[in-house]
């Protein structure tokens, strides 16, 4: 038997899985959260995109558009303004009075604070969307440490590994080897021998 909590006289699991459906195959937008709140409350669903960005906020407002043309039902979107901000207090926010539904990344950001008891499970909409859902997506969004699901992915996007073929070659090290995490760990410790940095970027 599954529990529904209500948010604005809608179920969660109605809004994510609507969201969710419609935010199937647009690009960039990120993934869906739904937050810990009261059982009862009136009025549209309020859902904020993790993003300053006018092609993020597009995205975003398509997804609340496909929403609301399944169900009929208000949502009330708005961008997070400055994303770092909004990332650093994202805690202190679930605490407060969060909207019902909110973007956010899958991984150790999002499986911290249901492990705090922070996120609503979603694992049983997770299911009922079946194929429409990629193993892949189901496993990045599940916490390891419950095996539930508290993040419905809507988008991804790629992450790459950019090196110097010639710095490669000079400290003995072959990129092209690389088929599994230790693997990696071994390049990344190579590195260190010498004065070669590694950058990051986002």
């Amino acid at each position: 038997m599954s529990i529904e909590v209500k948010e604005n006289g809608v179920s969660r699991r109605t809004v994510l899985k609507g969201a969710a459906i419609g935010g199937v195959g647009l690009l960039g937008g990120g993934t869906l959260l739904s937050s810990c709140g009261s059982d009862e409350a009136s009025g549209p669903v309020k859902f904020t995109a993790r993003t300053n960005d006018e092609t993020g906020l597009k995205i975003a407002q398509a997804l609340a558009d496909a929403y609301k043309a399944e169900t009929g039902i208000e949502v009330t979107m708005q961008g997070s303004g400055d994303t770092n901000a909004f990332q650093d207090g994202i805690s202190q926010w679930l605490q407060g009075t969060p909207d019902d539904v909110f973007q956010w990344m899958a991984g150790f950001r999002t499986n911290f604070r249901a492990d705090q008891g922070l996120l609503y499970d979603v694992s049983e909409n997770i299911k009922n969307l079946g194929d429409a859902m990629p193993a892949g997506f189901v496993s990045g969004a599940t916490n390891p440490t419950d095996g539930k699901q508290y993040i419905i992915p809507t988008t991804w996007y790629p992450w790459g590994l950019h090196y110097r073929k010639s710095t490669m070659q000079e400290i003995g090290l072959d990129p092209e080897g690389l088929y599994n995490w230790d693997d990696f760990m071994k390049l990344l410790e190579g590195t260190q021998e010498g004065s070669y940095r590694i950058r990051t970027w986002r």
